[in-house]
């Protein structure tokens, strides 16, 4: 199902498996392009329930519209202390496979493969992304579609984030002018979101494992909705300390604030023995 789910490019996919002869005796399973899952069992409820969860994930608001500047300051295209932390931490991250392809290439034809990194107008896909603060505005921070594991070039693998407009529903970037076909993950507006919300936090990673005892999100909204940043930042609240937590993405992962990466990283470290894979 999550391979059908790639090749026809749909955020929410499912399958039902038969379970007796009885009207309610089945199990749909729903998984997201995260990997993530849920499950709804037969009931007289179980049609309304579904009809209830698509619609609710469909009537969202896209805030993920990029608009590049190509004017990013010369001083900073070889890069910073921060984004010199960030290139540390992705290696980190894929020594320990926390950062994998969302893409199961083995699983797919190469004319679905070219379907699916044309259609999205990528080269390559891993899960997770990660980004610190720059200064009191902006925020540097993983780019769409790169390897995760490997940041290297600015304005590409790690883009300056240097506005949200919320209202208007745009991300603004700043990059090389050689890079004016960037665009940064698709999770940026929940960054930009947090970064507001809550001005002592420096850096978030967010990887798509799952771990028990933590606060979760409410519902799995679209990654790049204004709902999803409300439903994030609903969350951080009820957390004992937003600014330093592991905060759960219903049905997508986790996302782990901190002062720095470092500190961040402390926070998954802690728990990588309890850390359960999306799909497992």
């Amino acid at each position: 199902a999550y391979e059908i789910g790639l090749q026809i490019m749909a955020n929410l996919a499912g399958y039902i498996e038969l379970e007796g002869d009885g009207p309610f005796d089945y199990t749909m399973t729903m998984i997201t392009p995260e990997r993530g899952h849920e499950m709804l069992r037969g009931s007289p409820e179980a049609g309304a329930e579904l009809s209830d969860t698509l619609v609710r994930r469909s009537d969202v608001v896209y805030v993920d519209e990029n608009v590049v500047h190509t004017d990013l300051p010369e001083d900073l295209v070889p890069g910073t202390d921060v984004t010199r932390a960030m290139q540390e931490m992705a290696v980190r991250l894929d020594s320990l496979d926390l950062v994998p392809s969302a893409v199961p290439l083995d699983g797919l034809s190469d004319k679905q493969k070219r379907r699916f990194f044309k259609v999205l107008g990528l080269k390559q896909v891993s899960y997770g992304n990660m980004s610190a603060r720059h200064d009191a505005d902006s925020f540097l921070m993983t780019g769409r579609g790169v390897n995760k594991a490997k940041l290297e070039v600015m304005g590409r693998d790690i883009i300056l984030v240097t506005k949200f407009d919320r209202e208007e529903g745009k991300i603004h970037l700043t990059v090389p002018s050689d890079q004016q076909d960037a665009r940064v993950s698709i999770d940026s507006s929940i960054h930009a979101a947090i970064y507001d919300a809550f001005p002592k936090i420096g850096a978030m990673i967010h990887i798509h494992s799952f771990v028990d005892n933590v606060v979760y999100t409410d519902d799995h909204y679209p990654c790049g909705t204004r709902e999803l940043c409300d439903s994030t930042i609903d969350a951080l609240r009820l957390t004992e300390d937003p600014n330093r937590t592991i905060l759960g993405l219903a049905n997508h992962g986790i996302l782990v604030t901190g002062a720095d990466l470092d500190e961040a990283w402390d926070q998954i470290e802690a728990r990588l023995d309890e850390l359960v894979p999306a799909g497992s």
